[in-house]
């Protein structure tokens, strides 16, 4: 289905596309990190606007590595995964073919070298890469960060076109990060907080409640005209149809006593 619009992140979008475009027009490599509360649309941003770069940029393009804390668990595990969302692995039977290289990433070294060739290859056809780093702080929070370092240092580089997106909820996350690893962020932070005031949370909620009054969509039923706002019969117009409904029988009456009084 479409992606709902996002109330109140303007500025975040902003912040995010400007990101991503840079790198596409301009070759300019970057990092960010979006913290805030769950909820608050961080990945809900990244997907919409990677949806609007899309359409702007369909040839040749870039390629999106998504990556999940929680999930990629291991520096192997997630260099795995790495070399299947860059189409390295088209699917599990794949890897058959592909024996070689899939060894050198069990070891760490020669895996991120594996990795550095896979992206240096990317823009090599003219695709910069960017890396979606989901539940950051669980990547932070191993005890050897060389995965983070290594995606982070890439952007450092001339020879590479990449930018590095990290999301979590945990605010204090960036304080887990080794020195190292801290030299190699920008420092950019993307913050996603709660409204400051109820008044602002209202004005969010009311438009994020509002119904358009375009024409209803082709595949459902038109929508009732409260529900687009505009109203229908309100309770005064009922009562007056009534009320007029109640004078013409009163009226009638008279009549019959009237006729019935002459004859």
């Amino acid at each position: 289905g479409a992606e709902p619009t996002l109330v109140g992140l303007d500025d975040q979008c902003a912040e995010v596309r400007a990101l991503f475009e840079g790198c596409i027009t301009r070759g300019a490599n970057g990092s960010a990190l979006l913290l805030g509360p769950r909820g608050r649309g961080k990945s809900a941003v990244t997907r919409q606007v990677l949806a609007e770069l899309e359409k702007a940029h369909p040839f040749p393009g870039f390629t999106v590595v998504r990556l999940n804390g929680l999930i990629h668990t291991s520096e192997e595990i997630a260099l795995r995964e790495i070399a299947r969302q860059m189409y390295l692995l088209d699917d599990l039977n794949a890897e058959l073919d592909y024996d070689a290289e899939l060894k050198r990433l069990s070891n760490p070294e020669a895996g991120l070298n594996f990795l550095f060739d896979l992206v240096q290859k990317a823009r090599s056809d003219g695709q910069p890469t960017f890396f979606i780093l989901e539940e950051f702080h669980a990547f932070a929070a191993h005890p050897r960060q060389s995965l983070i370092y290594n995606l982070l240092d890439m952007t450092q580089q001339p020879r590479m076109q990449t930018v590095v997106l990290a999301e979590s909820s945990a605010l204090s996350c960036i304080e887990l990060l080794e020195k190292r690893v801290r030299s190699r962020f920008s420092g950019r932070q993307i913050l996603f907080m709660p409204p400051p005031c109820p008044a602002r949370a209202l004005t969010i909620l009311c438009d994020a409640l509002l119904v358009p009054s375009s024409s209803p969509p082709a595949d459902g039923p038109a929508l009732p005209e409260v529900a687009r706002g505009k109203g229908s019969k309100g309770p005064k117009e009922a009562n007056g149809s009534k009320d007029a409904n109640g004078s013409n029988e009163a009226a009638g009456g008279k009549r019959k006593e009237a006729a019935g009084g002459k004859r």
